[in-house]
């Protein structure tokens, strides 16, 4: 668990620094601009969240009681409120137009992104707790917080809700 939590912060870190930048520069101007993605980088929560848990956890630091129920009782709903959302978010929306995208999205992460891991886990020598850990959060379907990106960024919402069901 301590692997995969690493590993969850390293990728969110990257994901939010240099990811957003390499979408901005993908848009071609078509995205809002760096005021908006200085924004969403300040008022990212799950950036700043993933930096103060690995802060916490490399200074060993743990929580007071109350605090450790309270937000574990917060982080509970977390996926059943972002699957809520993104069911709102679907209503009265089809996908019959998206569906050669979705089988392309679907077979990018649920097959090649794994493959790439694993090729690259090689390369590295990566070996034991941690490889697995890399590995199955390779497999792992797309997250509710790509949506949240792709409406920030006024991405195409609703293809991302559809392949976050799809995968």
């Amino acid at each position: 668990l301590g692997a995969a939590a690493v590993i969850a912060t390293a990728h969110n870190i990257v994901i939010f620094t240099l990811g957003l930048l390499l979408v901005n520069l993908i848009c071609e101007g078509s995205c809002p601009g760096m005021a908006g993605l200085k924004r969403l980088l300040l008022r990212n929560v799950v950036l700043w969240a993933s930096l103060a848990g690995l802060a916490a956890s490399l200074l060993s630091v743990q929580p007071p009681g109350l605090l450790r129920t309270v937000l574990s009782s917060v982080g509970a709903t977390a996926m059943p409120l972002g699957l809520f959302t993104l069911g709102v978010g679907l209503y009265g929306k089809t996908v019959a137009g998206n569906i050669p995208k979705l089988a392309f999205l679907t077979a990018l992460k649920l097959f090649v992104l794994p493959l790439f891991y694993l090729f690259t886990a090689y390369l590295l020598g990566f070996e034991g707790t941690a490889a697995r850990a890399g590995y199955l959060q390779a497999c792992m379907p797309v997250a509710v917080m790509t949506y949240v990106l792709a409406k920030e960024f006024d991405f195409d919402a609703n293809l991302v809700s559809q392949s976050i069901v799809f995968t």
